[in-house]
Order: C-alpha cells, then structure tokens, then sequence
C-alpha cells in the first residue's frame, strides 16, 4: 500500500486499482493532480512519486513530508524542496 502526501497536510493510503499491475501512469497523474511526473529513490526499496513541474506551478505548497524525507535519503539537496502532492510508495508498486 502508498502513502498519498497532500501539500494540505493531508495523508491516506491508496492502493492501484489492480494491485498485482502496480500503479498505471493515468493513475499517478490523478493522485499527483498532474500531468508529468518524476520518481524520486529512496532507501530501501521506496520511491517518492512527485509532479516534475510542481515548482511552475502557481498556488502550489512545499511538501514539507516529502522534502524532509528526500533530504534524509540523501536524494535532493538541502536548500531543495519538493513542491506539489508526493505518493510514498515500494519500488514494486509503479510499473
């Protein structure tokens, strides 16, 4: 199961609509109220799912979660944040 992480606070898992299949793109682009995204690596096997143009994006928050956990990672740099809605997610989830 993944983790939806709103720039609002909010947080919900969600699951793809055929688990075995993995999240489809139409569907990360739903969660992510996007259209383009980019797959952010994690340890262990996990992956932020974030909108790549989130930054261009007016009324767009920092992610604050999604930043502090890329950051930890080691996976953005520490004056970089992620800006949008993130999906939290196991490697084996997107396909």
């Amino acid at each position: 199961m993944a983790r939806l992480i709103r720039t609002d606070g909010d947080e919900r898992i969600v699951s793809p609509k055929d688990r075995r299949a993995g999240f489809t793109l139409p569907e990360l682009r739903a969660l992510l109220e996007c259209d383009y995204i980019e797959i952010v690596g994690l340890p262990g096997g996990n992956l932020l799912v974030i909108d790549e143009e989130g930054k261009m994006k007016e009324g767009n928050g920092v992610n604050v979660p999604a930043s502090w956990m890329a950051h930890v990672a080691g996976a953005i740099a520490f004056d970089d944040c992620i800006v949008g809605h993130a999906l939290l997610c196991r490697d084996s989830e997107v396909k």
